[in-house]
């Protein structure tokens, strides 16, 4: 399970890359004032213009910034402009834990817990591995806290985009404000 819905204006559409004589755009869908989430979609599949207000579901990718140091991985929305489901504004996720961080306390004593969850997708019997990075608050932190890596979660979360410098404008995005996590025993 890999989902997102979203809804917003889609602005800066430009070449992305080719994949076996397939060309990609990409395209940033201001969500809001502070969210700014990349798009990558099959050129063909394009049937907006700059400055549209466009709703969408997607599946939520990750890649790895070659050189990086420390190591980044960074989160894009693979889509085909699909409509949402009526529950828009939501990331439905799952995998197994595979990197975690300790339960941190802020100096107001709310709890956040850092993770990552590997998940698969599979495109026309092709199998992908994404890495998506995610961060937990409150009660729902503590209680990922005490999960070991490799446990399998599905999930129902936000996507919250956070911009820093090093060098250049990177867009990181991490999964958040979970509404619901299910642990699976499989």
């Amino acid at each position: 399970m890999n989902e997102i819905n979203l809804t917003g204006t889609i602005k800066n559409i430009r070449y992305s890359h080719s994949v076996n004589g397939c060309a990609f755009d990409q395209a940033d869908l201001f969500v809001d004032d502070t969210q700014i989430i990349n798009l990558k979609f099959k050129h063909h599949n394009l049937k907006y213009k700059d400055g549209d207000i466009v709703s969408l579901t997607g599946c939520v990718r990750s890649y790895s910034i070659p050189n990086a140091s420390p190591r980044k991985s960074l989160i894009y929305v693979l889509t085909d402009f699909s409509p949402p489901a009526p529950d828009a504004e939501k990331v439905l996720l799952d995998g197994r834990i595979c990197r975690t961080t300790e339960l941190h306390t802020t100096q107001s004593g709310s709890y956040f817990y850092k993770f990552t969850i590997a998940n698969n997708i599979i495109v026309n019997d092709t199998k992908f591995n994404s890495y998506i990075p995610c961060v937990a608050y409150g009660s729902m932190a503590k209680l990922l806290s005490e999960f070991p890596v490799s446990t399998f979660l599905e999930t129902k979360g936000y996507i919250k985009s956070f911009i820093t410098r090093d060098n250049a404008l990177i867009h990181e995005y991490v999964i958040t404000n979970f509404a619901e996590v299910t642990f699976v025993d499989i």
